[in-house]
């Protein structure tokens, strides 16, 4: 025997998780995004498309891109998804580069919510700096007087 108002509250349950799950990966990866979540839900904006939209972004852009992109529409004071994907396409464009394209992963749950933080990329400045040279003394061989051999004056 099924309970209504138990399985009412396990759906609700259900949905409620759901919605955390894809607020808590953006507030892992994107820090800026949960104050722009709250001003978004203060003005009334439905947090669920906006989740789903930032999620997108998240996949298409980066977390560091969308960062930026969080915090210079909180700046503006337009806290909306729509705020972040202009800034995102107007930063694209002004660096030249190609539409960003979502990385599409397989069907897998942990997959999709994995979160990659970033490391500091300094170590790799140093692959491209010359080496110091370093001075080998060539040892001095006898070379071939060649003022001997040209020396056609018969004497």
């Amino acid at each position: 025997m099924e309970d209504q108002a138990h399985l009412a509250a396990l759906v609700a349950a259900k949905r409620a998780g759901t919605k955390k799950r894809g607020q808590n990966r953006l507030r892992v990866a994107v820090p800026g995004s949960e104050l722009l979540l709250k001003q978004a839900g203060e003005r009334g904006h439905s947090l669920r498309s906006v989740v789903r939209a930032l999620q997108r972004l998240l996949d298409e852009y980066g977390a560091s891109e969308l960062e930026l992109a969080c915090i210079e529409a909180l700046e503006r004071g337009v806290p909306h998804d729509n705020a972040v994907r202009q800034s995102l396409e107007r930063r694209r464009e002004e660096k030249q580069l190609p539409p960003a394209l979502a990385l599409v992963l397989p069907d897998n749950e942990q997959a999709r919510n994995l979160t990659v933080r970033t490391h500091t990329l300094a170590a790799y400045d140093q692959i491209n700096q010359p080496r110091p040279t370093t001075t080998h003394t060539q040892q001095e061989t006898p070379e071939h007087d060649t003022t001997t051999d040209n020396d056609n004056t018969g004497s």
